[in-house]
């Protein structure tokens, strides 16, 4: 796999994979040729909340309040978030038909 670069979106992101647990493991996109990162910051993953409709709008700007007051945990919670995106991903790209297993992401610390 190649490196991993840091994606910082302007507009939406490309919710095409016809399931919220798909759309979330393809944050990182352009897999496996390259890995765009497109949760470098609690801020994104926020972002990809707001724009999938997951959650009401009250509720991520409360989420968004408590990230700025304590952006300690909300780092742990993007790190959380990403590890499960990686098992996500392994997980759909075992069962696709043809599937086999992707070479795991390294963790950033």
């Amino acid at each position: 796999m190649g490196s991993i670069t840091v994606v910082k979106e302007t507009g939406d992101l490309e919710l095409t994979g016809g399931a919220l647990c798909l759309d979330f493991a393809n944050t990182l996109g352009d897999r496996p040729r390259s890995s765009n990162e497109h949760l470098g910051d609690y801020g994104d993953l926020i972002r990809f909340r707001r724009q999938a409709g997951v959650l009401s709008a009250a509720d991520l700007d409360e989420i968004e309040r408590m990230a700025e007051e304590h952006p300690r945990s909300a780092r742990a919670a993007l790190k959380r978030a990403t590890d499960l995106r990686e098992n996500l991903y392994t997980g759909s790209s075992v069962a696709s038909p043809g599937g086999r297993h992707p070479r795991p992401r390294k963790s950033s610390p």
